[in-house]
């Protein structure tokens, strides 16, 4: 699964090979061609945080942050 980054999308779950979200259409990105969002954890006024599989040491579970700038 992939989670959409877009601030005003809900984030919801998007299955493995989608290019667009379901909810909003943005387009769902691999950060850094490493980092694959899979869930979001909770977010404030500096970003939003997200469970993520890092793909380049075998899609183990790590956590990313997103600014709001």
């Amino acid at each position: 699964m992939t989670c959409c980054l877009n601030p005003a999308c809900h984030n919801p779950p998007n299955p493995d090979g989608t290019m667009f979200c379901s909810h909003c259409g943005t387009g769902l990105v691999v950060l850094r061609n490493r980092y694959r969002p899979i869930k979001s954890l909770g977010g404030g006024g500096f970003g939003k945080t997200y469970l993520a599989e890092d793909i380049d040491k075998l899609n183990e579970r790590c956590v990313i942050r997103t600014s709001n700038k």
